[in-house]
């Protein structure tokens, strides 16, 4: 290996010395900064007194909220999501009436209860006009209906 070869590999290894030392004084010299002044916490917010706060306003009441979610949707829309709405509850019903008169146990009597009052609320929401209700409470039904194993 020739002088000049050597030389150059000894040039990168102290360059490389340097630089991690520098690093470790920059380090060294944070952290002891760090100790000696330590950061004081913020000081506490004034108290606020319950009558000076704000009143929210009154929330909405739910017939509000579904008459604006009514408008919202498009005629196409709507009986799109009734649609759905009328195949979930088809295929929950179906599988509820098999399991009908049929000794269930009590985990599987709660599911077969609480899928029978979704579709009545489905079938609640159709009535009034309510299609996104109507789809959300159908779906609801058909995955509970799904978990009863009735042949």
């Amino acid at each position: 290996m020739g002088g000049r070869a050597k030389r150059d590999r000894v040039a990168v290894v102290m360059r490389a010395l340097r630089l991690v030392r520098l690093a470790a004084i920059a380090l060294a010299l944070g952290g002891c900064a760090a100790l000696h002044h330590p950061r004081r916490p913020p000081a506490p917010a004034p108290p606020v007194t319950i009558e000076s706060r704000p009143t929210p306003p009154p929330p909405e009441s739910t017939a509000v909220r579904r008459a604006r979610r009514a408008r919202l949707l498009t005629p196409r829309a709507a009986s799109a999501l009734r649609a759905q709405a009328l195949r979930d509850t088809l295929a929950a019903g179906a599988r509820l009436r098999r399991c009908a008169g049929r000794g269930l146990l009590p985990d599987r009597q709660n599911t077969w209860d609480a899928a029978t009052g979704l579709l009545a609320q489905a079938h609640a929401a159709l009535l009034r006009g309510d299609a996104a209700g109507a789809r959300t409470f159908a779906r609801e039904a058909r995955q509970l209906a799904a978990d009863l194993d009735c042949p």
